[in-house]
């Protein structure tokens, strides 16, 4: 799959979960499926950091699905999506000799992810009448996505 589409995909996962996708990227680095030892980026690939992000990833799945917190909307938190978003497709697009395209796919994947994951996530809690199995829903959506990103390395 092409870098650009790629880092679209990534893009996306971080607006419904900005850590799993800098999680996935980490380990795809750490892996050597990305080559980002001569790019700004590089440092996604460092054992600590793919320790660090892993268990950031982890813990925003549980307090996703345990705890009802603020807008993904509120500037911090769309804010923390677009830069996600555009680390990983930094990463992405780098790996391929595309950086600022990558970057650019990035926050654009983030930003249809933010937006059409609220709305998908408050459809579900409406559907379902709880927030819990909607969480766990978008949570798997995003899984099943980067994974598609994974397989797109290869």
């Amino acid at each position: 799959m092409a870098p650009f589409l790629l880092a679209i995909l990534i893009g996306f996962v971080a607006g419904l979960r900005s850590m799993t996708a800098l999680a996935v990227v980490s380990l795809a680095a750490h892996a050597g499926w990305l080559a980002l030892d001569r790019t700004q980026v590089g440092f996604l690939g460092a054992p600590a950091m793919v320790c660090l992000l892993v268990t950031l990833a982890g813990a925003e799945m549980m307090c996703d699905a345990l705890v009802a917190g603020h807008s993904r909307k509120r500037p911090p938190q769309f804010g923390m999506r677009l830069v996600s978003g555009g680390v990983c497709g930094a990463a992405l697009g780098g790996s391929g000799g595309a950086l600022w395209g990558g970057v650019f796919g990035g926050v654009l994947g983030a930003l249809c992810g933010t937006l059409a994951g609220c709305d998908f996530r408050l459809w579900l809690a409406r559907t379902m009448r709880q927030d819990g199995p909607a969480a766990l829903t978008e949570t798997a959506v995003a899984v099943g996505a980067a994974t598609l990103v994974m397989a797109g390395l290869g």
